[in-house]
């Protein structure tokens, strides 16, 4: 099989979807490729002779075995994590195991800004419901921790990604990022507890099928204890894809259901974290690019195009 590139769309050859179409008794009929890689696994559409539809997932890399251990482990984790889970949102299961691939349920497209934008305001509201309670039953149903720090911008520091764009900014955005930096390092942890969390919360883990009106949610692979507002904020914050004015609906409604367990999550430190995800991941791959001269100025021109998107959102005014 040919290496799977992450980022890239990589279709299946006839050779290949022959030897995996094969492998599963010719049962099934492999259509394309759902998305893009993900980092270690791709998706790919199927059929069975009624029409049902099924996703393939095979590994990126040989080692196959591993994968498929890795793959079992966090389906085992994600259903003890969400054990007794009574809500809306479907949690994909294996139908079947083999030695280098996995086949689950189809369960929707991916929830982009333009499908969800075409829903009507009762579908909305749902999504934003069930999206709501699943957050909350993942975090309360387990043990909840001490205050713990965000781990999000290690290796470089903030400090190190500014000291390397700084030079594309005038004086004005370099007051505004020093202002963040400062807040976000001299911020009140209190309410960052540790919970168990997905940690990958983005568009392309965030499907709905519009006929049923169901919403899933899928690759768990991240589960595990860690600050709480990883759940609001993804490790990658410039790939996070889903409306941001659904994103803080989804707090508004999660701080009514979490009030009782003296749970509140700040919509301000959420979007402090997600203008500090972008700079910090735009500026970090920056540096490791060892961009000069006009690619630092397209890298800060993409920083604020993006942050100005987050702004817009709030309504504080013109952006800086």
């Amino acid at each position: 099989m040919n290496k799977k590139v992450c980022g890239q769309k990589n279709e299946l050859d006839e050779n290949e979807k022959i030897k995996f179409q094969e492998k599963l008794n010719n049962k099934y009929k492999i259509y394309s490729q759902l998305g893009i890689t993900g980092t270690r696994t791709s998706a790919y559409l199927m059929q069975d002779e009624t029409g049902t539809e099924y996703v393939l997932k095979i590994p990126n890399e040989y080692n196959d075995i591993e994968w498929i251990k890795s793959q079992k482990n966090t389906i085992e984790k994600c259903h003890k994590s969400l054990n007794g889970y009574d809500g809306d949102v479907y949690i994909p299961t294996a139908l079947i195991f083999d030695n280098d691939f996995i086949v689950e349920s189809y369960v929707g497209a991916e929830l982009t800004e333009d499908v969800y934008n075409t829903l009507p305001e009762k579908e909305k509201n749902k999504i934003i419901n069930d999206f709501a309670y699943f957050f909350y039953y993942l975090h309360t149903n387990n043990n909840i921790g001490i205050a713990s720090s965000l781990q999000m911008f290690n290796k470089p520091t903030l400090e190190e990604v500014f000291d390397y764009l700084q030079c594309a900014f005038d004086e004005k955005q370099k007051l505004y990022f020093n202002a963040q930096i400062n807040l976000f390092n001299n911020r009140d942890i209190s309410d960052e507890i540790t919970v168990m969390t997905h940690a990958d919360i983005r568009s392309q883990n965030i499907l709905y099928d519009k006929k049923q009106k169901k919403l899933a949610v899928i690759d768990f692979e991240l589960i595990k204890e860690r600050n709480i507002y990883h759940d609001f904020v993804p490790f990658a914050a410039a790939s996070f894809r889903l409306p941001y004015r659904m994103l803080f609906e989804i707090v508004d409604k999660y701080n009514l259901l979490a009030k009782n367990k003296k749970i509140v999550i700040s919509v301000d430190k959420v979007k402090l974290f997600h203008v500090l995800g972008v700079f910090h991941e735009y500026g970090r791959c920056a540096i490791f690019r060892n961009d000069k001269g006009e690619q630092v100025q397209n890298t800060c021109h993409r920083i604020l195009k993006h942050m100005k998107s987050i702004e817009e959102v709030y309504l504080y005014g013109n952006f800086i």
